[in-house]
């Protein structure tokens, strides 16, 4: 049991590191928007309060949205002795808050199905929400595509086995008495391993991709200070 899990624990290792590439860069426009009518273009601390918005943020004062031209949000938010950036890359975060803001009261009880709704897996350190989206979006396309292949080379490998065994008429030099049936079994607890190891490996490695981008977004979208 040993070189299985060995390999699957390697197949894992491939996968530890993301970088949220949609955070490298963005181009904010310089117009801000009006989430909802409800609370208008600026979001006082009377409204944050009311809609338990921006969570942590002390000395609160003020909030503007501004669109960013990639898809999602930026948030300037005034305290009373600085200015802070919030980035949101969910391109569809001005209708999640438009819906949260305008439907606040039933949310409250329905928490659920609204997640459900916007498919919300976790919410940063501001209560912002971040769908599974914008996880798979800062997802690593690389090693997921190595994922993939190794997942079909693992699968090869066992057609390949199986192969061997059901092809005993192409081996040279072998007795026809030859009892071969330890040989057969040897080479499919080998190929199934492959297998087993391959997928395993891809799917733990999945699993850890979602958890670094997860980890990542959170810290990105941490409120920064903006320096005049």
């Amino acid at each position: 049991m040993r070189r299985p899990v060995i390999c699957i624990l390697l197949m894992a290792l491939l996968y530890c590191q993301c970088s949220p590439r949609h955070y490298s860069g963005y181009r904010k426009v310089d117009v801000p928007i009006t989430i909802s009518d409800v609370v208008g273009e600026v979001i006082d601390a009377e409204e944050r309060d009311r809609y338990d918005l921006f969570k942590g943020i002390e000395d609160f004062q003020q909030a503007r949205f501004y669109p960013i031209e990639e898809g999602g949000l930026c948030a300037e938010i005034q305290t009373t002795n600085n200015t802070l950036v919030a980035v949101s890359r969910e391109p569809q975060m001005r209708f999640i808050l438009k819906d949260y803001i305008e439907n606040y009261e039933s949310i409250k009880s329905l928490k659920r199905a609204f997640e459900e709704k916007w498919s919300i897996v976790d919410y940063d350190t501001l209560g912002q929400p971040i769908t599974a989206r914008e996880v798979q979006m800062n997802m690593p396309l690389k090693r997921s595509r190595r994922g993939q292949l190794t997942v079909a080379g693992a699968a090869a490998g066992c057609l390949g086995s199986c192969l061997i065994v059901g092809a005993p008429s192409l081996a040279l030099d072998v007795p026809t008495d030859y009892d071969n049936s330890e040989d057969k079994r040897r080479i499919l607890i080998a190929g199934g391993a492959a297998a087993l190891g391959g997928v395993s490996g891809w799917f733990i490695g999945r699993r850890f991709d979602k958890i670094n981008a997860l980890k990542k977004i959170k810290e990105m979208r941490q409120p920064r200070l903006v320096e005049f």
